[in-house]
């Protein structure tokens, strides 16, 4: 079976030039599994302003969402992006590896440059991914700003959860209209 004279004659285009221009697009759903691209879609075609998430160990939820901070940061220059876990040891053992993982690919001139001691990835285009726990009162460095997307990990486990989202993250996101994405897994009681 031939193909149609418009495709035969299209220069055919690498797996890594492909994967060059989805990430310069901020389009990277296709580096998630079947039932992580069910929760970005979840997420996409939702109005509410704040979601929540309930979903089962190693389920690849924190995976997904780093995907959406990064792309977050990507499509939009200058947007903020505040991720909160429940400690700084969750956040350097458990999402920075899964950032460097996903940023593997990236391609150098848009990769974010990290900044460990500060907890934020800078990306070339003035986005940022703010990073913090909620132990020790830590959640306070992301008071103020804006943000047009604030993400809480592991929200069974995060110290005055009500708090975080109330009086810390809900007010960065009435002037961007941002959303609220509260993640996490059943907790053991």
């Amino acid at each position: 079976m031939s193909q149609p004279a418009n495709l035969a004659n299209k220069p055919k285009i690498s797996k890594k030039a492909a994967m060059d221009a989805l990430w310069r697009q901020g389009i990277l759903v296709w580096k998630l599994d079947k039932n992580q691209k069910a929760l970005y879609e979840l997420f996409h075609n939702s109005s509410h302003k704040i979601q929540t998430w309930l979903l089962a160990r190693r389920s690849g939820k924190t995976y997904a969402l780093c995907v959406l901070a990064i792309e977050t940061c990507l499509k939009q220059p200058n947007s903020i992006v505040k991720f909160v876990a429940p400690t700084k040891l969750q956040i350097n053992n458990i999402l920075r590896p899964l950032m460097r993982k996903i940023l593997e690919d990236c391609p150098e001139d848009i990769k974010p440059e990290v900044k460990e001691k500060d907890y934020i990835y800078y990306f070339p285009n003035g986005s940022e991914i703010q990073l913090a726990g909620t132990e020790s009162g830590h959640i306070e460095k992301l008071r103020g700003g804006d943000s047009h997307l604030s993400i809480i990990d592991e929200a069974q486990s995060c110290m005055d959860l009500n708090n975080a989202v109330k009086s810390v993250l809900l007010p960065t996101t009435l002037i961007t209209k941002g959303k609220i994405l509260i993640a996490g897994t059943p907790p053991r009681d």
